[in-house]
This record gives structure tokens, sequence and C-alpha cells, in this order.
């Protein structure tokens, strides 16, 4: 891969947290979108206010068509775009057979985590450390034992044990890598109220401002409105600890500079968390869900050394390279935006270079950077690839911040569990048994977490269904239920049209085909 030269040069302002809004509409799957309704930023007291509420709008009930219409309302900042030479005296070898860094880390290829010449973390994580627990942190419980419902339209019901461990296993996964600590299930009853009620208003979508909704909105209630103002918000169907991806990846217009959701998960202290989650109208095509994580401390004590502030994604370290490159629901539009902060940090005209380091040789690559919009006293810097960043070694360095010249050194690794970009949705190749292989509006195949309706069910989009099944129009067209795919073009094989296709055969797009029901 031929890595362009460029030497990433800003001047940092640090901007309000603004309100913006996502569509509120569609098939339930989601591209974490921010709806942030705080107008002064999140304080050191305060619990994440960012919403993931950017859901695909499904245009197209034979075909799942995905359409993100959420515009991007985020404030970047330009960068020099004059690329420096990848011969230039800033990646020029020394004689220890580093590279030469501001920070100094270049030259300290066993260092995580530099200042000013020294380094402050040699070890963070083994690679077969990561890997392993990589490995270990995929959802178990079966969809159907994930929640129950209530009594009543307003009562969120109760989400399983396992269901919950695992998400918030995946909330301590996350903040392991970055070297934080973990986080327990908050002990006081209300905050599960708040974030319970929260799940129900937010899931019937009914406020331009989700983080405050309408008194007018369906299950409204103070509990739901204190929650939804101190919870990140997802709206999926999916596993509750799939929602923890989902605001990790943060991806979409609107979280494009913030990505809040994701700075809110990994903040080093929190260590309580409450979760909320919830399906309206099950089993329907008006099926959508709700979820609310509020994550809030037991005490906050500030650090005198601002680099233990470190809010970092991906962090120092080893990292699976999946989770840097897709999210599970499918292929990403661009690739997923870096960054990192540090709380009472000035960035005004740092300057920041990223090296991808190879054979002992390093080359400054090009990439699109700018302030991160203001999150209480946590400032940082965003930082988007241009194209697909390989496995291997890569280095950040930092100066003119006034945490002094510091830099990290990150690992994107092959740990063997990534997901297919493309997939086969006939032969579901996508390599692990809680993922499905859908078809998206041209026809390609993507990995997601698979759905849970079965054949005939009413649907709203393909995702929702069991692998192997499609969201189509019944054959008197009054309703979408889950359908089965067939291969046309391979008369007599087990999946063949001929074979399992009782009626008609409607075609898909891609040169796929489904029966109709």
């Amino acid at each position: 891969m031929k890595l362009l030269v460029l030497l990433i040069v800003f001047l940092v302002g640090i901007g309000s947290f603004s309100a913006c809004s996502g569509d509120g509409s569609g098939d339930g799957s989601n591209d974490s979108t921010n709806v942030n309704g705080d107008s002064d930023g999140d304080t050191a007291s305060q619990s994440d206010s960012d919403t993931d509420s950017d859901s695909d709008t499904d245009t197209d009930s034979d075909t799942d068509a995905d359409t993100d219409t959420d515009s991007d309302t985020s404030t970047t900042f330009n960068v020099d775009t004059n690329a420096d030479s990848a011969t230039g005296d800033d990646t020029s070898q020394d004689s220890e057979g580093g590279f030469e860094t501001v920070s100094g880390i270049g030259a300290l290829p066993g260092c995580f985590l530099a200042n000013n010449g020294e380094c402050v973390k040699s070890s963070v994580h083994s690679k077969d450390d990561v890997c392993e627990r990589w490995a270990q942190e995929k959802p178990i419980a079966l969809e159907d034992e994930i929640w129950t419902p209530g009594i009543g339209e307003c009562d969120p019901g109760t989400l399983s044990d396992n269901a919950l461990d695992e998400a918030l296993g995946r909330i301590d996964f996350y903040r392991w890598l970055l070297g934080v600590q973990p986080v327990a299930k908050n002990p006081d009853p209300l905050s599960w109220i708040e974030t319970g009620q929260c799940a129900v208003v937010s899931a019937y979508r009914e406020s331009p401002d989700l983080h405050h909704p309408l008194e007018t909105a369906t299950c409204y209630s103070q509990e739901a409105y204190d929650g939804a103002a101190t919870s990140s918000i997802g709206f999926s169907l999916y596993h509750p600890a799939a929602e923890i991806d989902k605001f990790i990846v943060d991806s979409g217009d609107i979280n494009f500079g913030m990505v809040g959701h994701r700075r809110s998960t990994l903040l080093y202290y929190y260590d309580l968390v409450a979760i909320g989650y919830t399906r309206i109208n099950p089993g329907t095509s008006d099926s959508a869900g709700g979820q609310c994580l509020q994550m809030s401390y037991t005490t906050y004590a500030p650090s005198d050394d601002p680099l233990e502030t470190l809010n970092a994604y991906p962090p120092p370290g080893y990292m699976p390279h999946d989770l840097t490159t897709r999210n599970l629901k499918g292929t990403m539009t661009g690739e997923l935006q870096w960054h990192f902060s540090l709380d009472n940090v000035s960035f005004d005209g740092a300057t920041v270079s990223v090296y991808y380091v190879e054979n002992g040789s390093a080359e400054k690559l090009t990439l699109d950077t700018g302030v991160l919009e203001e999150y209480g006293i946590n400032n940082g810097i965003w930082l988007q690839p241009d194209s697909e960043m390989p496995t291997g070694e890569y280095v950040v360095d930092i100066s003119g911040s006034s945490a002094g010249s510091w830099g990290y050194r990150v690992f994107l690794t092959d740990c063997g569990t990534g997901a297919p970009a493309v997939c086969d949705a006939l032969t579901q190749d996508c390599g692990a048994d809680y993922l499905g292989c859908y078809l998206g509006s041209d026809g390609t195949g993507s990995c997601s977490y698979k759905g849970y309706l079965d054949l005939g069910t009413p649907c709203s989009a393909s995702r929702w269904c069991e692998p192997g099944l499609v969201c189509i129009n019944n054959m008197s067209g009054t309703d979408s239920v889950c359908s089965p795919q067939c291969d046309r073009n391979s008369s007599g094989a087990a999946n063949s049209c001929d074979v399992i296709c009782e009626g008609t055969i409607t075609a898909l797009p891609g040169d796929a085909y489904a029966c109709k029901l």
C-alpha cells in the first residue's frame, strides 16, 4: 500500500458543544449519530449527553436499502496540505534504529507512551492477551433470552442478567485496552429507572432533541427526561453489547469531530454504569429498540499528570485491527475516526504527526485532522484516515500542547477475528455464529450481528431477520415479512429457488433472489 507523506499542522481552537439532530426514523439499525442537548458541554459531575440516533432510513423493504440522511453539523479545522517528502529529516533513522520525533518516542521502540524524551509507559498488554480477550468478548446470550417485555406500553421490560453482564463486559474490554478502571453496576435504583424510561421514550423517537424529550412524547416522564439528558442513546434491536460497539465506533456525519459516545465510555474517572434497554412493538414491522447508557463516578479526583487522563482510540498498545476498520453493522463509509484527548490541556498551536513504521522505516501519513468539539474539561484532536490503515505499527507524535511534547505507539493487530468486508448471503460466510450476512441496496453482502426474527415474521429490515432470510413484501403486498433467500442459478441445490420456493420468486439487487411468502 502506497503511503503518502504529510506533516499534519494545525491551530486548535476550542468550540462549544452544539445541538444537532438525527433523522430519528428508520429500521432501527444505526450509524451512531450524535444528538447533543447540552449547550455548555458536560462537566466533571455530568454523565455523557451524546445520542446514538442516526438510524438508517429503510427506503425499500425488499432490498433493505439503508440511507443515511443526516447532515454534518460538526465544525472541522483545515490542515496544512503541503506534503513533506518521505525522505525528509523528520523520518530519518537514528543510530539506534528508531526515528526522530519531537516527543522522542520514535527512538524508543519498546515504549507505548512517552513524554519529552522519556518513556512513561513501556507495556500495556501483550498481543496474545489482547487477541485472547477480544476473542472472548462476543455476545453469547440468545436473542430471545436477552429481554423480557414489561407490562404496559411504558414498562421497559427486563434485560437478562447475562445480556447485561455482557454489555458491561464489552465496556470493560474497551476500557481495559486503554488501561483505565473497570465499571460496576450503579447501586442507585434511580439510575436504572431513569435509563429504563429513557430507553422507552427514545424508542418512539417523537422528539427532535432526544436528550430533551417533549412532554407530549409517548411515555414521557420526569425520569425519562432526566435519563435522556445524562445518557448516550442508541436504537438497536441487537444485543446490548453490540450497541456498546456502536458507541465506540461513533460513525456518522453528526458524530464527526466529536466522538462523544466513545469519549464518555472511555473516560478514566467513570466507574458506574446503568443501562436501559427495551423493544417496542416486538415481532412487528413497527418494532424498534431503545438503549440508554448512563456513565457516572463514585468520586472524582483530578490528576496532576495530564497523561494519566489520556482518552484515545485506538489506544496505546496492541489493538485488534478489525475494531478500527468496520463496525458489525457492515462496512463503514470511510475509515474509523481516531482521536486523543487530555483533561485541562490546551492544544492551541499544537502540531501532530502520525507515522506508519514498517521494517525499521517510518513514513508520515496523510490524514485530515482538527480539534475535538468541547467536552467538559476533556480537550483533544481527531484524526481521520483517508484510506484503510493496514495492520502494523503507528506512532502519534504531538508537540506544542500545554502538556509538552508527548506521543504514543499503537499496534493494529490481526487477531484472526475480523469478519470479511464482503460476504455471501447465500453461504453465510461471516465466520462466527453471532454474525449474519445481509444484502445492502447494491446487492453487496456485509456482516452484521445476526437478527432474531424467524420465517414469516413481520419485519422492517432484513437485518432483524435470521441469517439467510430477507425482509420483502409478502404475496399480497400488504406487509413485509422475513422470507428465504434462494439461488436461482443452481437448480436442484439445497438452497435453490426451485427447491425451497413454493410460490413466486422475486429479484433482489445483485442477481439475488428470494421466495415470496
